[in-house]
C-alpha cells in the first residue's frame, strides 16, 4: 500500500522546484482598478491568454470610461478568444459602472492606504466584485495575505486533497490557512499552471509533476492498472 502523502510534502513540492520548472512570474504591478479588471480576464484562464486579452482592452479603448459606456458585445469581441467573453465583458463594464457611480473617478489607489478591513468593505459594496477579485486585489495590490482561487485551481487542490470544501470561498479560506504570508504570492500562478497544463477536467495525470503526491493521480493509475490486468485475464 503506497505511503500517505502529507499536505506539508505537497506544499514543499509546490513551493520548491515547481516555480522554476513552470517559469512562474508574479502578476505585473498595476494600479488597483487595473488589477481588478485583469483579475476578471485571468479567472480560469492561462496566464498568456489573460495577459493578451488585457492588453487588447487597453489598446482598443481610449480609457476605462470608454469601456464603461461601450456595448457589452464590443468589449466581448475584444476579449475573444477568452472563454465566456460576453460574461467577462458584462462583469468588467458593470465593475467600471460600480466604481464610477460611487466616486465619479476610476482612481482607487487610496485603498492602499486604508486599513485592510476598511478596504475590503469598500470592495464588497460593489456588486460586480466577487471573492476572486477581492482576494486578487488583497494579494497583489494591498499586500495582504490572500490566496485567489477560481474553479480551475479549486479543481487542482480538491484532487490533491489539500481542501475538501466544495464552495470556492470556503476552499479559499481553508487553503489560505495552510500557507505563510511570505509564501503566498506565487501560489495562484503555480496552481493555475498545473490546472491548464495537466489538471484539466479530463486530467493528464501521467505527465503531471505532482502525480506521485496526488491521491487522485494514484487512484487513476491504480484503476488503469486494474483495467489492464482484468483485460489480460484468460477467458
Amino acid at each position: 500500500m503506497p505511503a500517505l502523502i502529507s499536505k506539508a510534502q505537497i506544499w514543499r513540492r509546490l513551493l520548491g522546484s515547481l516555480p522554476k520548472q513552470f517559469q512562474i512570474r508574479l502578476p505585473e504591478p498595476r494600479p488597483v482598478l487595473d488589477q481588478m479588471v485583469y483579475a476578471i480576464c485571468r479567472r480560469n484562464c492561462p496566464r498568456d491568454s489573460a495577459d493578451a486579452a488585457f492588453e487588447r482592452l487597453r489598446r482598443a479603448f481610449f480609457d476605462w470610461n470608454e469601456i464603461r459606456v461601450s456595448a457589452i458585445r464590443e468589449v466581448a469581441d475584444v476579449l475573444v478568444p477568452l472563454p465566456d467573453a460576453f460574461a467577462r465583458a458584462e462583469q468588467i463594464t458593470g465593475l467600471l459602472d460600480d466604481v464610477f457611480n460611487s466616486q465619479f473617478s476610476f482612481d482607487l489607489e487610496g485603498l492602499k492606504h486604508k486599513p485592510l478591513l476598511q478596504a475590503m468593505k469598500q470592495l464588497a459594496r460593489w456588486r460586480h466584485v466577487d471573492h476572486f477579485i477581492t482576494a486578487w486585489v488583497c494579494q497583489y495590490s494591498l499586500g495582504a495575505h490572500a490566496l485567489p482561487l477560481d474553479e480551475s485551481t479549486h479543481r487542482v487542490v480538491l484532487r490533491l486533497g489539500m481542501v475538501t470544501d466544495s464552495s470556492l470561498p470556503g476552499a479559499q479560506a481553508a487553503l489560505q490557512r495552510q500557507v505563510r504570508k511570505a509564501d503566498a504570492p506565487p501560489v495562484y500562478e503555480i496552481l493555475s499552471a498545473i490546472a491548464h497544463q495537466y489538471c484539466l477536467p479530463e486530467p493528464g495525470c501521467s505527465k503531471c509533476n505532482l502525480r506521485q503526491y496526488c491521491p487522485t493521480a494514484r487512484q487513476n493509475a491504480q484503476h488503469s492498472l486494474n483495467t489492464v490486468s482484468f483485460s489480460k485475464k484468460p477467458r
